[in-house]
């Protein structure tokens, strides 16, 4: 590392920059091998006899479920397959504990406040579901709500024209507005 750091100081002081780099290189290199020889553990040290070896006890130990924790997991299926709520869910109970404490966790209103948060942030995996032509759950709130537009001119029977989402899309195509594409759904309706 001493050669590395005086070849940098060289370097730089010279003003050669593809030295610089280079010095640069070997002070990474020289860094990343002291890393390794600060983490390294010989493998001898690890055996207790010739075929067994340590486990460390964090590995060894499972955490031992509650019956409303299990229940819990098997009700929301999302659990553990879904990262982003998995992830939610454990920053959840993670500020629970900061703000209530460790004896709040695992109680009732515990696992309510989770329920709550979780549908509030995800209305659409806990909305209601229908099934869409296919036989797959839908949720109601996947689908878009139709883009209501009012006439582009002013007339007395105020006509408001609402665009389903394939419309609207096409509009969006076309490069024109949705009142432009209302106006003439309008003008074409009437022919």
């Amino acid at each position: 590392m001493a050669a590395a750091e005086r070849m940098y100081r060289d370097a730089y002081e010279s003003g050669d920059t593809d030295r610089v780099v280079e010095a640069q290189k070997k002070m990474n290199e020289a860094a990343y091998l002291q890393q390794q020889i600060a983490n390294y553990r010989p493998a001898h040290a690890l055996q207790k006899s010739d075929n067994e070896v340590n486990v460390p006890q964090q590995a060894a130990q499972r955490p031992v479920l509650d019956a409303k924790t299990k229940a819990w997991q098997e009700r929301n299926t999302w659990w553990g397959t879904d990262s982003e709520m998995t992830a939610t869910a454990l920053g959840l109970h993670q500020k629970l504990e900061r703000e209530r404490g460790a004896g709040f966790i695992g109680t009732d209103e515990y696992w309510q406040a989770i329920d709550k948060t979780m549908e509030r942030r995800y209305p659409e995996y806990f909305g209601e579901e229908t099934e869409d032509g296919g036989g797959k759950p839908v949720s109601n709130s996947d689908r878009r709500p139709a883009t209501v537009v009012a006439p582009a001119s002013r007339s007395r029977s105020a006509k408001k024209v609402k665009l389903n989402q394939s419309q609207y899309s096409i509009a969006k195509k076309l490069g024109i507005t949705p009142e432009q594409y209302a106006q003439e759904f309008v003008k074409l309706s009437k022919q």
